[in-house]
């Protein structure tokens, strides 16, 4: 068993108890996007050109499977860093493999979580699971900078967050896998899914006024 966090490990306690984890202390953020893992896991790493530690945890044996997400997030942190002109500001960058989440991925900062099939398509038996995936780690990525390192003022301005993220996603994975000609898909998928949920009676503006927390989903 293992524990992360949005920080690196700082020390490991052996106690009567068990494990005792310490972090290095986080800079200020959003409480939503506080972060504590605990589980089996494997982990490859590798390093950024900016020097940024890079993790993707998988469920023990299969290690081999976070090989493609690896590279696309260290890719990601470098092609974001030059195209914003801001350096990921965290030490380390977590991409962690979930059985069960309530969503698709969460963009915790420095501990990205996933559901399982997010992070690691390798079974999928189409290239559109795995070209969603790169999509999905490149969209909570984009977090790091919009959303974490800026936050909007309160969640009525949540499209502000999301709207930026889904076009650098897009963004993102031209550059980095220009052979999945990401933009081709673009309109087939994503632009006809708004289409789809506007026509429906229960279609809302972009932007809504959240009157409480409870009201996000």
């Amino acid at each position: 068993m293992i524990a992360i966090s949005n920080m690196p490990v700082s020390s490991i306690e052996e106690t009567p108890q068990g494990q005792y984890y310490r972090f290095l202390t986080s800079p200020y953020m959003s409480t939503y996007l506080l972060a504590w893992v605990i589980g089996s896991f494997e982990f490859l790493e590798g390093v950024s050109q900016s020097g940024v530690s890079v993790r993707v945890y998988t469920p023990v044996g299969r290690k081999s499977e976070g090989e493609a997400a690896l590279d696309i997030g260290i890719k990601c942190i470098d092609f974001y860093t030059e195209y914003f002109g801001i350096p990921y500001p965290l030490k380390k960058l977590d991409l962690v493999s979930l059985h069960k989440m309530d969503v698709r991925a969460m963009e915790n900062w420095g501990c990205i979580t996933f559901i399982d099939h997010a992070l690691l398509p390798q079974s999928a038996k189409s290239l559109d699971p795995i070209h969603r995936s790169a999509r999905t780690i490149c969209h909570e990525i984009s977090h790091m900078w919009f959303g974490n390192l800026v936050t909007m003022k309160w969640w009525t301005y949540l499209w502000l967050n999301e709207g930026f993220a889904r076009y650098m996603e897009q963004i993102a994975v031209d550059s980095i896998r220009p052979n999945y000609k990401i933009w081709e898909k673009f309109y087939p998928t994503i632009m006809l899914d708004a289409f789809r949920s506007d026509v429906m009676p229960y279609t809302h503006p972009v932007e809504v006024e959240c009157r409480a927390a409870k009201q996000i989903n």
